[in-house]
């Protein structure tokens, strides 16, 4: 009888704990689901430009970089509408972030509006071992 006394009080103190979290420590959907980066086009990037994203290295804390220019790309081709990829939507994200650098691989992002995605970046620029620039190029198909 002890131990389903103990089963009993455990569950109840265990409901009326989880009773009194918050909703958002428990569940978060729109900042846990993982976009798929062709679900976010060349505008909603443009919208958030001057904001800051976390980049999540596997190993490492996160670095906070800032979204400082996106811009389309313009084809100099002399018959752009000739060229395989021509319907595609090209354009580069340009990042600027204090701190430790980050190698050229794919991170796991998060933005406050935007939500958490994996994109592919490249160190461009380093102006000290602390101001590092980042650059992320897309010739995808239009969202």
């Amino acid at each position: 009888m002890a131990n389903r006394r103990q089963f009993l009080v455990r569950c109840s103190t265990l409901t009326l704990a989880a009773g009194l979290l918050p909703t958002s420590f428990v569940f978060e959907p729109s900042r846990t689901e993982h976009l798929s980066l062709n679900q976010i086009s060349f505008d909603t990037f443009l919208a958030q430009r001057g904001t800051v994203f976390k980049a999540l290295p596997k190993s490492a804390p996160a670095v906070k970089l800032k979204l400082i220019e996106a811009q389309e790309c313009q084809v100099s081709c002399p018959q752009p509408h000739l060229a395989k990829d021509a319907g595609n939507e090209k354009f580069s994200l340009l990042f600027h972030g204090h701190g430790p650098g980050l190698e050229q691989d794919t991170y796991v992002f998060e933005h406050g509006s935007i939500g958490r995605f994996s994109m592919f970046i490249v160190p461009v620029h380093a102006q000290n071992d602390q101001n590092h620039y980042y650059q992320a190029v897309f010739n995808r198909l239009p969202c």
